[in-house]
């Protein structure tokens, strides 16, 4: 249970940073920055203002996204190898076997969203596809839907989850601090 809410609050850091540089990515890719905008004036200012116009430099989003990417599908592999029990049969008695079945299914949803997520991500960095076998449009937009879908029960794991990582972490660190 420690492993398991260690992994999960360690995690929820470095998926901030993949979503954000997945969304900056998205709204490059589809267009849809306001760049004559006062709002985009004004983020330009502050980010050259302190030396940081390399933030809007895509390839340098698309390398923190892709490293980033690396690191989370392992740690999500190692906190579905420490919460196998839970998802292939243990669950709280507490649940109704339909509450059960739900939850399941969007623990599950999870890993096969991330799975699919990393495996497009992969082929539009290492491009396996040929010009006349499959575009690089196709795998770029399965893996804005399956990243995009990946949201959602990653979502509602965060809320379900959270309060118990954080009371975990607490215990914890209790433990270290009064050195028990």
């Amino acid at each position: 249970m420690r492993l398991v809410a260690d992994l999960g609050l360690t995690l929820l850091p470095i998926l901030g940073i993949e979503i954000l540089t997945g969304l900056i990515l998205f709204l490059f890719a589809h267009g849809l920055t306001p760049k004559g905008s006062a709002l985009a004036a004004r983020i330009f200012n502050a980010l050259a203002s302190a030396n940081l116009l390399v933030v809007q430099d895509v390839t340098f989003q698309t390398d923190v996204h892709v490293w980033v990417g690396y690191l989370t599908v392992w740690l999500i592999a190692l906190k579905a190898w420490a919460s196998w029990p839970t998802l292939i049969g243990w669950w709280p008695r507490k649940f109704s076997p339909s509450r059960q079945l739900i939850e399941k299914t969007l623990a599950w949803s999870i890993l096969v969203f991330a799975s699919t997520s990393y495996l497009t991500g992969l082929a539009l960095t290492v491009r396996p596809y040929g010009t006349f076998l499959i575009s690089a449009r196709i795998w770029r937009d399965a893996h804005l839907w399956t990243s995009g879908l990946l949201l959602l029960p990653l979502a509602w794991h965060v809320w379900r989850f959270l309060p118990t990582a954080t009371r975990v972490a607490l215990v914890q660190v209790r433990r270290i601090v009064i050195g028990r």
